[in-house]
């Protein structure tokens, strides 16, 4: 029976130092929380808990465990840092006017050129 079976979980293995790193993070009082959940995440992992079991613990989604138990898995404890993800595209700025083509005059005056005579 196959549609309810979950994946197997990614096998995750931290150096003695990577460990100590993660483990400096969430006791640090400066730490921002969103990199205590990650490296609470990372330890978990590396303690061999799977993903749903982890989401119960911390109280968030199976989805984000895995999200970064995988980038954790790939990057090692760097991976929790606050660099931006190199898969997401990004969206800082696309609000601002100076991300639009400039368009000279008003409204009525560019539609009223539009019209042909």
């Amino acid at each position: 029976m196959l549609c309810c079976m979950a994946r197997p979980k990614l096998a995750l293995e931290l150096s003695s130092e990577q460990r100590s790193e993660l483990n400096r993070l969430v006791k640090a009082p400066s730490t921002p929380q969103k990199m205590v959940l990650r490296a609470r995440i990372g330890l978990l992992a590396a303690e061999g808990k799977d993903n749903d079991e982890i989401a119960a613990e911390l109280g968030t989604s199976r989805v984000t465990v895995g999200l970064w138990r995988q980038r954790i898995t790939g990057f090692g404890s760097g991976g929790i840092g606050g660099s931006p993800s190199p898969w997401k595209a990004s969206v800082r700025g696309s609000d601002s006017d100076s991300n639009r083509p400039y368009r000279s005059g008003t409204a009525s005056q560019r539609k009223g050129s539009l019209e042909l005579p």
